[in-house]
C-alpha cells in the first residue's frame, strides 16, 4: 500500500511587493465588509503560510510563518489576531523555518499561501497590516499586490492595502486544487 498519497488541498496565493525593504515583527489580517456585496462572510482564511524574500532577485522564498486552525473573526472589518486574543500575529526569532531569509532581516517581498478557509469556494481578505517591534502600524509599506492564477472579479488584490477597513476586500474565487496522486 502506498501511504505517500498527497492530499487534496486548495490554495490561493497573494504576493506583496514592499515599497522598500522592511523589517516587521507582526502582521494581521482583517475581515471585509459584507455591505459592499463583494465580500461574502464565508471564505475567510483559517490556515496559511507566509513566505518572504530579502531581495526581489532571490530565487527562493523563505518560510517565515505558518498558521493553522485560526478562527476568523465573526464580525466584519475585524482583526483576526484580536479575535484570537493577540495584538498581531508575531513572527518568532526562529524563522526562517526553511531556506534563505535571515531572522530580523529587512524583506522586499512576501507571499501568503492560503490553504483553508471558513467555507465557500473562495478566499476573502479585507485588509493586511504590518507592525514594527514596538507594535506600531507600518503605514504605506505595500507597493503592490498580485494574485497569480486567481479569479478576482472586481475585488482586486490591491484592496488588501488600500488602508480602508470599510471598503472592498480581496476575493479569489479560483482556489487551485492539488490533485491527490500516487504512482506505481
Amino acid at each position: 500500500a502506498d501511504q505517500n498519497l498527497q492530499s487534496n488541498v486548495a490554495t490561493s496565493t497573494l504576493i506583496l511587493n514592499f515599497t522598500s525593504a522592511v523589517t516587521f515583527a507582526a502582521y494581521d489580517l482583517f475581515s471585509g465588509i459584507e455591505s459592499s456585496g463583494a465580500c461574502p462572510t464565508s471564505g475567510y482564511p483559517s490556515a496559511w503560510q507566509l513566505f518572504c524574500k530579502e531581495s526581489y532577485g532571490d530565487s527562493d522564498w523563505g518560510l517565515v510563518d505558518t498558521r493553522t486552525a485560526v478562527r476568523p473573526p465573526t464580525s466584519s472589518a475585524s482583526s483576526y489576531s484580536l479575535s484570537a486574543g493577540h495584538a498581531g500575529f508575531a513572527l518568532v526569532d526562529t524563522y526562517p523555518i526553511y531556506a534563505s531569509v535571515r531572522a530580523g532581516a529587512p524583506l522586499s517581498m512576501c507571499k501568503f499561501v492560503f490553504n483553508e478557509t471558513s467555507g465557500g469556494g473562495r478566499v476573502n481578505v479585507g485588509e493586511l497590516r504590518f507592525y514594527d517591534s514596538a507594535g506600531a502600524l507600518i503605514e504605506g509599506v505595500i507597493a503592490s499586490a498580485s494574485n497569480p492564477g486567481g479569479v478576482q472579479g472586481s475585488t482586486w488584490a490591491t484592496n488588501v492595502y488600500d488602508g480602508s477597513l470599510t471598503g472592498w476586500c480581496w476575493s479569489d474565487s479560483n482556489l487551485q486544487s492539488n490533485v491527490a496522486t500516487s504512482t506505481l
